[in-house]
């Protein structure tokens, strides 16, 4: 009986051992140019490709928008107990099928994942749509929304794909949207992220 609960009370210590230390690594995020480490107060900017596309949670096509950047200034730099959190200073969205405004810019938050790569979460963004069927419908990120994945490059411009649910705060417009897309990072240039 004596080993056995010697044995159940290390399992348990191994546990949580592993438990912090997991926890740790997520948290764990810097971000670099190249060989470069970037500091708070970096500009990140990221332009559109091909088009974003907001859609039912049905599968039916609500919105269309062919041109899109979002500049984030980054809060910090990272560190070995946390991630890389910015505020996005500007998010627009063009060449919309009906008039579409971002009342909300909102905050983004990079984590690292596995090699040059990260996830990012969003946290207050808020847009406004003006359907010509349904008016004016308000959708919302909420507190904390995973946004997609961003794909590091040491040798060329870095990707965010993006794959977010938005929910509605006003309007008779369906209740949720899906929200995908690709963003190109053009500056800064071979953008990666590593565990600190």
């Amino acid at each position: 009986m004596r080993n056995l609960k010697t044995f159940v009370l290390a399992a348990l210590a191994a546990l949580a051992v592993a438990i912090s230390v997991g926890l740790g690594s997520a948290a764990a995020t810097e971000l670099y140019s190249g060989a470069t480490t970037l500091g708070a107060g970096t500009e990140i900017v990221f332009s559109q490709k091909g088009s974003s596309l907001f859609s039912t949670t049905e599968g039916s096509s609500f919105q269309t928008c062919t041109i899109s950047e979002l500049v984030v200034k980054t809060s910090n730099a990272g560190s070995s107990t946390e991630t890389v959190k910015g505020t996005a200073n500007r998010y627009t969205l063009e060449g919309c099928l009906f008039p579409t405004i971002t009342v909300e810019t909102g905050e983004v938050e990079i984590h690292w994942s596995t090699g040059g790569n990260a996830i990012i979460t969003t946290k207050g963004f808020k847009v406004l749509f003006s359907s010509p069927l349904l008016g004016n419908c308000t959708y919302t990120g909420g507190t904390v929304t995973t946004a997609g994945t961003l794909t590091g490059s040491t040798s060329e411009n870095a990707t965010w794909d993006v794959n977010a649910v938005l929910t509605r705060e006003s309007g008779l417009c369906s209740s949720s949207l899906k929200w995908t897309t690709t963003y190109k990072i053009t500056k800064p240039t071979r953008l990666h992220g590593t565990a600190s």
